[in-house]
């Protein structure tokens, strides 16, 4: 059986080089061998503003730290041809979506006061105050949904006839999740804790996930 044999290729010299006789489309520098469909400026603008992107993103750490020559050289002929276009970029897309603005969330600070009595004889009054507590009922613009958020809940309780005031509980944050069951994500519930102090008033690290 007689077949056409591929013609034999010269390897690049060094890795990372294409090989001899290879068409080069872009190397981060040139776009001679591309055309574009219109030939507009903008077109080409487009081009270009992605090839900076592109090379800022794959040289990011030497391009804040200590860029190579060949680098800062590479990075210059794109801005010079860039800037010989005097076609202003187009604007960026907006990344975060209107309804998960923080700044758009309901007010999250909640204090509350309660009593009650308790034993023979005795009574108690209660101060409850949380920086923010963002509860499943809670408008979830501005929050991540299916999300329970608490930062600081701190719970005090005053009690009579012993004059006496005790430290319910504070914890730094409490977050509990309840993620919709679905073939991807099979955890229903996870809950996590950090430093809470008890009514024993003995200091507890304790971060834990649970589910259900």
């Amino acid at each position: 059986m007689s077949r056409p044999r591929p013609a034999s290729i010269t390897p690049a010299a060094s890795p990372g080089q294409p090989p001899a006789g290879a068409l080069v489309l872009f190397d981060g520098t040139s776009l001679e061998e591309w055309t574009a469909l219109d030939g507009s400026p903008e077109a080409q603008a487009r081009v270009l503003d992605a090839a900076m992107d592109y090379l800022d993103l794959t040289h990011a750490k030497e391009i804040v730290h200590d860029p190579p020559p060949e680098l800062s050289d590479r990075r210059h002929r794109l801005l010079v041809r860039r800037a010989k276009l005097g076609v202003p970029s187009a604007p960026l897309p907006d990344m975060l979506p209107e309804e998960s603005a923080p700044h758009l969330s309901h007010p999250s600070m909640r204090l509350g006061v309660g009593g009650g009595v308790f034993g023979p004889g005795g009574t108690f009054a209660q101060l409850s105050f949380r920086p923010l507590l963002h509860d499943f009922a809670d408008p979830h613009v501005g929050y991540p949904e299916h999300t329970r958020m608490e930062l600081l809940p701190l719970t005090l309780r005053y009690e009579l006839p012993a004059h006496r005031v005790r430290l319910e509980e504070w914890k730094l944050l409490r977050i509990t999740n309840l993620t919709p069951l679905t073939r991807f994500a099979l955890i229903v519930t996870a809950e996590r804790d950090g430093n809470a102090i008890e009514p024993s008033q003995n200091v507890i690290f304790n971060q834990r996930v649970t589910t259900e």
